[in-house]
């Protein structure tokens, strides 16, 4: 796309129509993404200095750290169990099976991946629901593009979607690049996309005229976007975005990409020994015309990359200078031709057992500190003493910083989007007519409840275990709780404890089941006993009447 007329006043135009937000939002994505150091030059280049170059490595540590923690969070085993509060008995399972149900449908489960692992990255998810094919949907927004207005409960009363973009058209016979606008609005009773409009540098200081392309009626009543700011705490009224994990070790993440790609470099060039002789008469010129400079295909040019989209092609070998090189490989031989041949010498030049050293322990440091700072352990398997038996115990204690972090997670994702997110698929079953089973419970619920919110409806997400305990575990576990109940422990605090080795999902239902049960197993006891009196008195013998009695 560079290469077609009128790109740069596009590319310009693009970026005139960024928010300074948007690009905030966009460099902290470029990290995750390993994108960051795109247009810079290569790191094998000399057209800038060290500093000033792309790194050949990029280790994507945020990446990593993002996707441990949505797997501890949201992985394979830990998507958390809802249970309503405020009802019991069949009206709770029933509110509950409904619940299930509208996650199943609504594709909750991948929403929410990629809602947790967008905010992390930059700060922020947006999600909008609606209703596709007659099914509930689910579908995720950048929020770099995003406009959202809340009302006093935090729900979001509106939202505008707007970017910039470049696209290629056709102008006579002549194809061009121009950036154009697109914008979609959501309230609480239309949905409307317009016209894309082709816009200048200039036009990002004056107001555009917008033109309804696609308007529809959705008729919800409410917004349906749910907008969640990552760990957000407290800030400026204007301000609704949350925390990315890595916004303040953006410096670290370059260092440490820096430090990886100059111990590559090293033992790139210094780690193949070369053969050195002095003192000999010059067979060939070393530096004349033998060797060449290695040239490497870039797929980047030395531009910022266009944000609308279009793909950079840069010009292979682009960075680097003309002219011969010393060629350097296992059977090439460097020579020097000097006066006295008694100081005639053959010599290797090879990197010292430990030149790599200090790099390497410099680098072990830097992603020592970022992975502290991200608030991830990263466990190298291979240094584990029998890995393939460790128990979840084990593990839980190894990751014990993580998992701390991670309980955070819990509480404030579980509480502004996996709640309000249930409460939208609920309510869009509702107004709607999805076939969903005890839909009605919900309803019922709702209009019972005069403090009834579907923003923050009474739902109560309840989280297991991070690591499975093994079977040796769970009966330790089991024998060492029963050998105290009665003495330090009461029924209630042992079914609180083993829930997750017994399967118990509502402590308070199990223990009135369970009482039920024993006061049943006791009355059968009870008129068993009296029974088998009855029997052992009956048939016990009568003594022989005495003489005096006849």
């Amino acid at each position: 796309m560079e290469q077609l007329p009128n790109y740069t006043e596009a590319n310009t135009a693009l970026n005139a129509h960024l928010s300074s937000r948007a690009k905030d939002l966009r460099l902290l994505e470029r990290f995750v993404e390993g994108t960051q150091y795109h247009g810079l030059p290569d790191f094998f280049s000399d057209t800038k200095p060290l500093w000033e170059r792309a790194p050949c490595i990029v280790y994507p540590i945020v990446k990593m750290a993002i996707d441990s923690n949505r797997d501890l969070l949201l992985g394979e085993g830990r998507w958390p169990n809802f249970t309503v509060h405020g009802l019991e008995g069949e009206e709770a399972d029933r509110f509950e099976k409904a619940t299930a149900m509208a996650v199943t449908l609504g594709r909750l489960k991948a929403a929410a991946w990629e809602a947790f692992s967008a905010a992390q990255a930059c700060g922020s998810a947006c999600s909008v629901f609606s209703i596709v094919g007659g099914r509930l949907a689910i579908k995720s927004v950048y929020a770099r593009w995003c406009a959202p207005v809340f009302d006093e409960e935090g729900a979001v009363e509106s939202l505008e979607i707007k970017y910039p973009y470049l696209e290629v058209v056709t102008d006579g016979d002549i194809e061009k690049v121009v950036c154009k606008l697109y914008r979609r609005t959501i309230d609480k009773t239309h949905d409307t996309v317009y016209h894309t409009i082709t816009v200048l540098e200039s036009d990002a200081r004056r107001p555009q005229k917008w033109v309804a392309d696609v308007e529809v009626l959705h008729g919800f009543g409410f917004c349906p976007v749910i907008y969640y700011a990552h760990l957000r705490s407290c800030t400026v009224v204007d301000e609704f975005d949350g925390h990315a994990i890595h916004e303040h070790v953006l410096d670290e993440i370059r260092a440490h990409d820096f430090t990886l790609s100059q111990r590559h470099r090293a033992a790139m060039y210094l780690g193949d020994p070369q053969i050195v002789e002095i003192g000999v008469k010059k067979g060939s010129d070393p530096s004349g015309g033998s060797g060449r400079k290695p040239v490497v295909p870039s797929l980047f040019g030395d531009g910022i990359p266009a944000e609308g989209g279009g793909m950079y092609v840069g010009t292979i070998g682009s960075g680097f200078s003309a002219g011969p090189a010393r060629k350097k490989s296992p059977g090439s031989v460097w020579q020097y031709d000097v006066p006295d041949a008694s100081k005639v010498k053959v010599s290797i030049l090879a990197l010292p057992g430990d030149a790599l050293k200090p790099i390497d322990d410099h680098a072990r440091d830097l992603k020592g500190k970022l992975a502290e700072a991200l608030g991830v352990v990263m466990l190298d398997a291979a240094s584990l003493p029998n890995e393939s038996r460790l128990s979840g115990k084990a593990i839980t204690d190894l990751k014990a910083p993580q998992l701390a972090r991670v309980d955070s997670f819990r509480h404030d994702f579980g509480d502004h989007y996996l709640i309000p997110a249930i409460g939208m698929l609920l309510r869009i079953s509702i107004e709607k007519g999805i076939e969903i089973d005890e839909i009605e419970t919900v309803r019922s619920a709702a209009t019972k409840n005069k403090t009834w919110s579907w923003h923050a409806p009474p739902i109560v997400p309840e989280w297991g275990e991070y690591f499975k305990a093994t079977a040796e575990e769970e009966q330790a576990l089991f024998l060492g709780t029963l050998s105290i109940v009665g003495v330090l422990l009461t029924k209630r605090k042992a079914v609180e404890k083993l829930k997750h080795v017994l399967g118990v999902k509502d402590v308070d239902a199990y223990m009135k089941e369970l009482e039920a049960e024993t006061a049943e197993n006791e009355a059968k006891d009870l008129v068993k006993l009296e029974a088998e009196a009855k029997a052992t008195a009956a048939a016990k013998p009568q003594p022989a009447p005495s003489a005096k009695a006849t």
